[in-house]
């Protein structure tokens, strides 16, 4: 039981000294930009990727 009141303990410590900023990121953006980076690698290895995404997609996201 002491044990598991030091680990809850901690945590909250751990909680309270980490600030996320949150921000949206526009996942589809994102995406694109993976694939147009990994397009090289693709035609390489013969591989064809269809892109059958949605114009935007924008997620509210949390970075430290």
């Amino acid at each position: 039981m002491d044990g598991l009141l030091d680990s809850l303990l901690l945590i909250t410590r751990i909680e309270g000294t980490v600030s996320l900023d949150k921000h949206d990121e526009d996942i589809v953006k994102s995406l694109k930009m993976v694939l147009k980076q990994l397009a090289t690698e693709f035609d390489d290895k013969h591989i064809k990727v269809d892109q059958n995404i949605p114009e935007s997609l924008v997620q509210k996201v949390h970075k430290q």
